[in-house]
């Protein structure tokens, strides 16, 4: 909920959850309701009761600033009730609430007014630990003053755990306050503010990032002023505000533009460009024109300065981008860089984060061994002490148990799939982007497992968290890859009607926004969707795209399912012996890939083509011994579909 004056420019008016209140003036009636809560309800106070409801054409806070205002003038006097001291030719009011306001602080002793302006300074909201820090006063002057500008009711005293917090009646008291002095004092105050803050929070700056950077940009203290929005763009970024974080970052470089060319200039450079570069890649995928921009950026600047920590996380920015356009061998070249520049730092986060990058470029290459090394090898770092890494995009242990669930289940461990998938959720401050991520773990592994309630819960919980933090890109997942997880979901649990032109929609935005990775595993999703509904040209197609995709960006993670919805779709269409070829191709890419999940799949369709064609014997040669190698899992679909076939040939 949001209050704005009728001047304000938006965009929400197209936003089918947007709906606006006109908050209209009070009519006569509530007016006078109003005026007689505050004056009375005295016969001789109606002709000044008609004049202030002229006057302030029913603005209660006009009207409550204009009462205040007779009574500081003398004009209106409290004394059990009120009575009114002058004839209304007498007296004199401005025609504006600011006026009023304008008149009312002018009038007070030169103390009070000197507080005030300080405090207008301040802020809104302020605290009396940091009125100390910036008045100057001794507490006895200080309490005073306070209580006098809180009788004039310029400030309210508010409720606040462990120090009093002050406010200011309305934000208009603060702006014509703040008005009233000249801006060489405003400066001066200001930079008062930021010293204030950082003696009185010493030890928790980063809670008051936003604070500091206002007081010293208005203060004139640019080098302060940028140094700290940098680090206030890191922080918003990593907690998912992402329009926040590029707008502190872009209003910081532009401020940096107005300093000397210096080494510590250029250091600042390089902490907001960073910034820069984890909110443009959030929020429009590290793979776009504008973050592979920024990116190059910080990369020529991080070499320039020796800068290996900064390096290591644009390298993985980079990284990502090649990944997201499908450029999976130089992703796979820039690997040995990464992990060169993470051991130059010396510090086992980045060392850590370098592994969990390893295992992220195998898991889409199908390499799920090496995938799965690299991966618990980063776990383990992160428990161990690799927590700090500022620059990098999510959290090695969470990438890292993303990475795990998807390799583990390809490799036949369903239950440890799951397990690690989960791991992540159990954090409830997760920031957003991780959370992101950790959910879509957990819903691609449920939908793996067959177990559609939960990816149906994980998937729109994950399309939540990314809608509501615009986050189009989180380490393969992001507002398109949500939505076409969760059509899939949706198909899959038996609404295709609905299901499958949303997974649809979903491959759409992502080839729309140059997204390439998962595509072929969707399209292959697809061309499945189809098959159930019998439009098998229109699968035949789908599949044909996702070969061919995944041919040109050498994704390999799926390959042996997209050969297997191969066989199904020739199997369809009456050509058994193509539908064999394409079958006994899909478990020859399985077994090169020790996929033994994706192995019992295309064997589980071989042996049914196998029964089909009295080939009974053969079938079950195929298949029981598969099968007897899981350890795990027995409450999954595949398994529990393997485990009839299985039993039926038995017999």
């Amino acid at each position: 909920m949001v209050n704005y004056r009728p001047e304000y420019s938006h965009h929400w008016n197209s936003k089918t959850y947007y709906t606006q209140l006109r908050l209209d003036p009070l009519g006569r009636d509530s007016a006078e309701e109003l005026l007689s809560s505050l004056l009375g309800e005295a016969v001789e106070l109606k002709p000044i009761k008609r004049m202030i409801i002229a006057r302030t054409e029913g603005n209660p806070f006009f009207i409550e600033e204009m009462v205040q205002a007779l009574v500081d003038e003398g004009v209106l006097v409290r004394n059990g009730a009120v009575r009114i001291t002058r004839s209304l030719s007498q007296v004199r009011v401005p025609p504006t609430v600011q006026g009023v306001l304008a008149s009312r602080i002018d009038r007070l002793a030169a103390p009070e007014k000197e507080l005030l302006q300080i405090l207008a300074v301040l802020g809104r909201e302020f605290s009396l630990g940091l009125v100390r820090e910036v008045a100057g006063k001794a507490d006895e002057e200080l309490e005073r003053v306070l209580a006098n500008l809180q009788l004039g009711e310029f400030i309210y005293e508010q409720p606040a755990f462990a120090e009093i917090q002050y406010i200011f009646k309305h934000a208009l008291t603060q702006e014509v306050a703040y008005h009233s002095m000249l801006s060489e004092r405003r400066r001066v105050l200001h930079e008062r503010a930021g010293a204030g803050l950082e003696r009185l929070f010493s030890e928790r700056l980063d809670e008051h990032l936003d604070e500091l950077a206002h007081h010293y940009e208005l203060g004139a203290n640019v080098a302060k002023a940028v140094h700290y929005l940098s680090q206030a763009a890191l922080r918003t970024s990593h907690q998912g505000l992402l329009a926040e974080g590029t707008e502190q970052a872009g209003h910081a470089l532009k401020l940096l533009a107005t300093l000397p060319d210096t080494s510590e200039r250029a250091q600042q450079e390089l902490q907001l460009l960073t910034a820069l570069a984890l909110a443009t890649g959030f929020g429009k995928g590290f793979g776009t024109p504008e973050a592979v921009a920024v990116c190059e950026r910080a990369a020529a600047l991080s070499r320039r300065l020796g800068d290996s920590r900064k390096l290591f996380g644009i390298l993985t920015m980079i990284t990502t981008g090649h990944v997201e356009r499908g450029e999976l061998s130089s992703a796979d070249v820039m690997r040995e860089e990464v992990r060169v520049v993470a051991a130059k730092t010396g510090n086992i986060a980045y060392v850590s984060g370098a592994s969990v990058h390893d295992a992220w470029i195998m898991l889409w290459l199908g390499r799920f061994t090496e995938s799965i090394a690299y991966a618990e090898r980063a776990i383990v770092n992160y428990e161990h002490g690799g927590h700090a890494l500022a620059e990098w995009l999510l959290r090695p242990d969470v990438l890292g148990r993303h990475t795990a669930g998807l390799a583990l289940w390809p490799l036949g461990y369903p239950d440890r799939a799951l397990a690690r998938a989960e791991e992540a959720l159990r954090e409830s401050s997760l920031p957003p982007t991780d959370r992101a991520c950790a959910l879509h773990t957990v819903a691609e592994v449920c939908a793996w497992r067959g177990e559609l309630a939960r990816a149906y819960e994980a998937a729109r919980d994950e399309l939540e968290v990314c809608l509501a933090y615009g986050i189009r890109a989180a380490c393969g997942g992001g507002v398109e890859v949500a939505i076409a997880t969760l059509g899939w979901v949706i198909a899959m649990r038996g609404d295709l009607a609905e299901g499958l032109p949303q997974l649809s929609g979903g491959i759409d935005e992502l080839r729309g926004r140059g997204r390439k990775l998962l595509v072929p595993l969707y399209l292959g999703r697809l061309a499945s969707g189809y098959l159930v509904i019998g439009d098998v040209s229109s699968a035949s197609e789908a599949i044909a795209q996702a070969l061919s995709l995944a041919s040109e960006t050498g994704e390999r993670a799926w390959d042996a399912e997209l050969r297997r919805l191969e066989g199904a779709i020739a199997l369809k269409q009456g050509r058994t012996d193509e539908a064999e070829h394409a079958f006994r191709a899909a478990i020859e890419i399985a077994q090169a890939q020790e996929a033994k999940s994706w192995e019992l799949r295309a064997t589980t369709s071989l042996a049914r083509l196998l029964v089909d064609q009295e080939r009974r014997q053969e079938a079950h040669v195929l298949l029981a011994p598969l099968y007897g190698w899981f350890t795990e899992g027995f409450d999954t679909a595949d398994l529990k579909e393997a485990k009839a076939l299985v039993d039926e040939l038995s017999h």
